[in-house]
């Protein structure tokens, strides 16, 4: 198990006082990697997570980018690696992404080769 900090902020009573705590939560084995840049979309009870940049590889010398979509789920709090169906997403950091429907939609970004992307994808969260 591991821990991650949770802001809790109470909008009825207009609270400006923010309470910050640890939160257990597990992987079900997947190797989930630390990292920034990315975007983080809530869909009912769930958080995707997709994209950005893992800690700077000294041996490659390079800030790598993945196109993973990782699924935290509030109610289990557990996190997931999803294994995609249809095209290969180019790996990207710094891209904007929103809930549209059903859908988590993909704005451009930069990819790992320091290319500005200006793609639109469509991610289906029902079907996926």
């Amino acid at each position: 198990n591991k821990e991650v900090a949770e802001l809790t902020f109470n909008q009825t009573t207009y609270d400006t006082q923010a309470d910050w705590r640890n939160m257990k939560y597990s992987t079900n084995d997947d190797k989930i990697q630390g990292r920034c840049r990315h975007t983080a979309c809530p869909y009912r009870d769930k958080i995707y997570i997709f994209g950005g940049s893992y800690m700077y590889n000294r041996k490659r010398q390079v800030r790598e980018c993945t196109n993973q979509v990782i699924i935290y789920d509030t109610i289990l709090r557990t996190f997931n690696i999803i294994k995609t169906k249809g095209i290969s997403v180019p790996p990207r950091k710094d891209h904007c992404a929103a809930i549209f429907g059903q859908s988590m939609i993909v704005y451009g970004g930069q990819y790992q080769n320091g290319a500005i992307g200006q793609d639109m994808l469509n991610f289906d969260l029902e079907y996926n």
